[in-house]
């Protein structure tokens, strides 16, 4: 079973404040991927470290990861229907 949880989920919409006011890729993938490497999530969405050169990539990005997580949340819930 995969776990993702609503605090999950605000911490990709933080990155995502992070990325929109430009706060610097480096520190935007540490946030993203900070959670994961606490064990916090069963799946990983690991966002890769120096390989972003502009914002709309990595927001692209974080944006997809949170619309997977919320998919996933959805089809978790529909289940225990």
């Amino acid at each position: 079973m995969i776990k993702v949880t609503e605090s999950n989920i605000k911490q990709v919409q933080g990155a995502i404040r992070s990325a929109t006011d430009k706060r610097g890729f480096e520190y935007v993938v540490a946030s993203s991927n900070a959670c994961q490497e606490r064990g916090e999530m069963d799946i990983v969405f690991n966002l890769p470290v120096g390989e972003y050169r502009r914002y709309d990539a990595l927001l692209a990005d974080l944006v997809r990861i949170e619309k997977q997580m919320i998919d996933m949340i959805s089809a978790t819930a529909a289940v225990m229907l």
